[in-house]
């Protein structure tokens, strides 16, 4: 896909608000930009832990700057690194939150800015936030009603939104809602990399292979508007506990399975796999949320920043 280059703008610069042109894609991701959605429409299966964490590990072990956006009403990532009582504040004026990036397209307003509506996170100066807001909870009707002349199509609002201010950072990461409705699907149509976080039982594997076959369709109704759209990029098996029967082989057969479907099905990137590198279930994790951190800063030389640090140097080889 043909990047666009910004070689006056450097990464970590404070952009202005874009002008929305209402022309489909908005333009391509600048050279030297990564956009990631965690994606997943079950619930439970690890996909704001694999965000928050990745996130992390890219801007203080890999000296990274990335812009960490949360897309969903639970609100989990903010609430995770900021503390719920910092959090809860910031998001009472929802000009500093996720809500507002969709609220500009649909109102003509320009409220949201990378300089005032995120947070820089003083333990990890290369990351920065966009908490969302239990507000968001009828953005999907709000969204049906982005159809008028000149605007963006109701999945088109993080797209022209966020690219055009996306350069100043090395990754711009989704954490998406556990659904598929127009939230998700900004999400996809932005991203130009899906991760799937899950775990390995046979419900979870059962729902992912039905995902994988509604984000097929997605790309297929996006090719009218980007002749590049999001493919899944990796998988990653969270909760991995290798003495559990059977878990191993659940494992083992989802391998084959990306395997085999990234030859012929264009969802699939040529070099989508399971990342080898599965994240266990520790207690460092629940502790890091405690401490409001990525795992990597609250406890960076523990197993599970091992895990993450690994999983993340994966995630960089392939996206």
């Amino acid at each position: 896909m043909p990047k666009t280059p910004h070689p006056s703008k450097p990464k970590g610069a404070i952009v202005n608000p874009p002008e929305i042109s209402g022309h489909g894609k908005s333009e391509p991701t600048p050279d030297g930009t990564k956009i990631i959605a965690f994606v997943n429409f079950k619930g439970g299966v690890g996909k704001t832990t694999c965000a928050v964490n990745v996130a992390g590990c890219l801007a203080k072990q890999f000296n990274k700057k990335v812009l960490l956006i949360d897309l969903d009403v639970q609100s989990s990532v903010g609430q995770w690194l900021m503390g719920p009582a910092l959090w809860y504040n910031w998001s009472k004026h929802r000009s500093k939150t996720s809500h507002q990036i969709f609220l500009d397209v649909i109102m003509g307003a320009k409220a949201w800015s990378i300089q005032n509506s995120t947070l820089k996170l003083d333990y990890c100066p290369g990351l920065r936030l966009s908490p969302a807001t239990f507000q968001m909870l009828d953005l999907d009707n709000q969204l049906h009603g982005v159809n008028k002349p000149l605007q963006p199509k109701p999945f088109q609002c993080l797209d022209v939104m966020i690219k055009p201010v996306c350069y100043a950072f090395d990754y711009v990461i989704f954490d998406c809602p556990p659904n598929t409705y127009l939230t998700t699907q900004n999400a996809l149509f932005c991203a130009d990399h899906i991760i799937i976080p899950t775990v390995a039982d046979f419900l979870s594997t059962a729902g992912l292979k039905h995902l994988v076959g509604w984000l097929a369709d997605q790309r297929d109704a996006y090719l009218l508007y980007d002749p590049h759209p999001a493919q899944v990029t990796g998988i990653v098996i969270n909760l991995f506990n290798g003495t559990k029967k059977g878990m191993k082989d659940t494992v083992d057969e989802l391998s084959a399975y990306v395997a085999e479907k990234r030859h012929s099905e264009p969802i699939f990137s040529k070099n989508a796999q399971v990342f080898p590198q599965m994240i266990h279930n520790l207690a460092d994790v629940a502790k890091a949320q405690e401490q409001a951190m990525p795992v990597s800063v609250a406890f960076p030389t523990g197993n599970s920043s091992k895990d993450f640090i690994q999983l993340t140097h994966q995630i960089m080889g392939v996206v």
